[in-house]
């Protein structure tokens, strides 16, 4: 499990999550990988639980140096959204890299500011998450601001 604080906001991935999200580690050749971060608001003493996600559907666009998501992933997210009575929603995206310690591409950051204007969620932030080969930085946008900052790393 991973905890973490931005602007004062208490946030959490559970470690099923973290399971899932390193199971795709870019190594030996692996195709890059990712998907939705499903999340619920307000649980217990987090303001926002990480506790779903989705993962990579043969629909999707995957090579060694690039991902892109299916529309698919947005039905899956619809699907738990109702099954959860309307708890569990979208709360960012997650893909991975091969680079030990990962950092957001050009293309990853003009892609997050395009969600951060565009999605539909009831949280004021997106968090973004890039899986490298010894770590998981995290990154999360302020859809008020429209500005995204790092906010946690966590090495395995």
């Amino acid at each position: 499990m991973i905890e973490f604080k931005f602007n004062n906001k208490k946030m959490q991935i559970t470690s099923d999550v973290l399971g899932k999200l390193t199971s795709y580690i870019q190594v030996s050749g692996n195709y890059e990988a990712g998907g939705l971060l499903i999340a619920s608001l307000v649980k217990g003493n987090y303001e926002i639980e990480i506790n779903d996600c989705t993962t990579p559907i043969e629909e999707d666009k995957r090579s060694l140096l690039g991902y892109r998501r299916s529309d698919k992933h947005n039905k899956i997210l619809n699907e738990k959204w109702k099954e959860s009575n309307y708890k569990k929603l979208y709360i960012g995206e997650w893909h991975t890299h091969p680079q030990n310690i990962p950092i957001p591409s050009f293309q990853d950051k003009t892609s997050w500011k395009k969600l951060l204007s565009k999605s539909m969620t009831e949280s004021e932030y997106l968090i973004f998450i890039i899986v490298g080969i010894e770590s998981l930085e995290i990154w999360i946008g302020d859809k008020k601001r429209r500005k995204i900052e790092r906010g946690a790393s966590y090495k395995y």
